[in-house]
């Protein structure tokens, strides 16, 4: 961890590392924050931990504990590294990940246009893995979403189902079976009887 702070007539950024703390007075602080940056790029070992390291570390430490959630995050986490490219994690910033936003909403031809909550879904898995990052694994110093701006929810929709729609829904439950025929058959009930999902685990109907 780094810490940047007043000092005489400068400042002092000091650098907490289990290999060999460090630490270093400047004039300003943006020439604090510069040397931080530089510092936390280098390890015992050379340089910093890259991008697609933190997400193969992330998918082997916490990917694999929630369940079937895996095979979406290892597909974001892709598109994330696609993205930017295998980089140090050092150079990813605020200013970086507010672009990544504006593609997103944006799109463009190689990748389609997506919402507002779409965008937050991916926040929230991105933010977490940078979180660790910074506060567990030590790989880090600052969250680089601190300070970025995010998309609003969209608005809820009001659809009216129809027979047919029903129908390709409950077909595709019984063609593929496992988790999605329960999703179906949860999503049946609910028509039939207005059950929310907490009380629909109680009665196994078949359809």
């Amino acid at each position: 961890m780094a810490h940047i702070r007043p000092y005489r007539s400068g400042w002092r950024a000091e650098l907490a590392r289990s290999f060999t703390p460090a630490s270093k007075t400047f004039k300003t602080k943006r020439e604090a924050q510069a040397w931080v940056v530089v510092m936390e790029s280098k390890g015992p070992g050379g340089p910093s931990k890259t991008l697609q390291e933190a997400v193969d570390h992330y998918l082997k430490t916490v990917s694999t504990q929630k369940r079937d959630a895996v095979e979406w995050e290892r597909r974001r986490f892709k598109a994330l590294v696609d993205h930017f490219g295998d980089i140090p994690l050092s150079t990813i910033d605020s200013n970086a990940l507010g672009g990544w936003r504006d593609s997103r909403l944006a799109g463009d031809e190689n990748n389609p246009r997506v919402s507002g909550s779409t965008v937050l879904r991916e926040v929230n898995l991105y933010r977490n893995l940078f979180k660790l990052a910074v506060n567990e694994w030590g790989w880090m110093i600052v969250d680089p979403f601190k300070g970025v701006r995010l998309p609003k929810e969209n608005l809820p929709r009001d659809t009216v189902w129809r027979w047919p729609q029903i129908r390709r829904v409950l077909r595709e439950g019984q063609a593929r079976g496992g988790k999605t025929l329960e999703v179906t058959q949860a999503f049946h009930i609910a028509l039939r009887t207005a059950m929310r999902l907490q009380e629909a685990q109680y009665f196994p109907i078949q359809v």
